[in-house]
């Protein structure tokens, strides 16, 4: 159950639950239930409870550690209040010496042509990828000849030969599979 996704959960709803037996619907239970046993003791993880560093924490947990006095907080407003209009007047003076081509952002301009393969890649060899165990309710599963691929990618390696370097392409899919509790099993990639 570690590697539930979104559409493994999409499948799991009430007519579903009620066409297993009781003993899978228990295991099912039971598996879904340290599923959310895992994924909030992860929402839970800070820097003060795990490895992560202080600047993955929350910045709207720390909260306020105490209310400070009004005379405090105007003080505070109207220095930020002063800093904001030195930093307008001398952005705006900047703004105005530079020249018009240095005010556009790194990088590929919005409207610009794009660039992509010009020809599909044509695989020297296709690896299937088939589920071999139902995420639900774990029972292994048989490759059934209507499996259909649900995603594909190419993978390109360099090998060096006598004669210099060969790129070879293999294309990785990855099927689905009906498990006979009904729930539709996917390959994952690892």
């Amino acid at each position: 159950m570690d590697n539930l996704t979104k559409d493994d959960l999409a499948q799991i709803d009430r007519t579903y639950l009620q066409s297993l037996e009781k003993e899978t619907v228990i295991d099912v239970a039971c598996r879904l239930r340290d599923f959310s046993i895992a994924l909030v003791e992860r929402l839970e993880q800070n820097s003060s409870n795990s490895s992560k560093p202080p600047s993955s924490d929350n910045p709207y947990d720390k909260g306020n550690k105490g209310k400070s006095d009004s005379k405090d907080d105007d003080a505070k407003n109207s220095s930020a209040e002063d800093k904001e209009n030195k930093t307008t007047e001398k952005g705006a003076s900047a703004e105005s010496s530079q020249s018009d081509d240095s005010n556009r952002s790194a990088g590929r301009q919005p409207g610009s042509q794009g660039f992509w393969r010009s020809e599909t890649p044509v695989p020297e060899s296709t690896i299937p990828h088939y589920p071999t165990v139902c995420v639900i309710c774990g029972k292994g599963i048989d490759v059934p000849e209507g499996s259909r691929p649900y995603m594909g990618y190419y993978v390109y390696e360099l090998e060096k030969t006598a004669s210099g370097i060969r790129i070879s392409c293999t294309l990785h899919r990855y099927y689905t599979a009906v498990c006979d509790c009904g729930h539709e099993t996917k390959a994952q990639a690892r």
